[in-house]
């Protein structure tokens, strides 16, 4: 959990401890973000006490379906004047984005174009799925001023970064690598929902 996601074709090793068990021919089920497969193997596997075995898995699911919207924060129509508030975006039909925090948290500003959140008013924003929709993925597209950072579930994400989502709401905060006066610049959301 937690890991960068991987481009089609890419590679990663990753080290899992376990408790020491053997593992019949073609018996070994790995489970991967929900995909389920049986790694072929011509011989038992025995993971011992204090040693690494490998074993190989090729994620070759079908891709999941869904739909998705993005948009920069300056494509949007209706924007407030420079300053001013921006409580909520609509970036389809289905998908609404809430700014969060006190009144001086999502305010939109013409000079650079962004949508901004700051930690000293407990900012942050929440994306919303129209009832019978779930969220499946989310890309910020941010900058940082005053050692700010964005969270999900507790997690500091990074500008352009694919987050993986579920259920049909997840909110985004601000925080601060120092102090309280961390503040996001939101310039494009993306996000993928069923």
């Amino acid at each position: 959990t937690g890991g960068t996601a991987l481009k089609k074709g890419g590679k990663a090793e990753f080290y899992i401890p376990i408790k020491p068990f053997k593992a019949a021919a073609n018996k070994l089920k790995i489970t991967v973000n929900g995909y389920e497969k049986t790694p072929v193997s011509t011989a038992n596997v025995e993971f011992k006490a204090g040693k690494i075995e490998t074993v190989n898995f090729k994620y070759n699911a079908a891709p999941t379906p869904g739909t998705t919207v993005s948009k920069t924060i300056a494509e949007l129509t209706g924007l407030p004047a420079s300053g001013e508030k921006l409580a909520s975006i609509k970036l389809d039909e289905v998908i609404t984005v809430t700014a969060d925090g006190t009144v001086n948290n999502g305010k939109y500003y013409t000079n650079d174009k962004t949508w901004r959140f700051y930690h000293d008013g407990n900012g942050g924003f929440t994306i919303n799925a129209a009832s019978g929709h779930t969220l499946k993925e989310a890309t910020i597209t941010f900058t940082t001023k005053d050692s700010g950072t964005l969270k999900y579930s507790s997690t500091t994400i990074n500008s352009g970064k694919i987050v993986s989502l579920s259920g049909n709401s997840a909110s985004f905060k601000v925080g601060s690598t120092s102090g309280t006066k961390g503040k996001v610049l939101v310039k494009a959301i993306s996000v993928t929902y069923e």
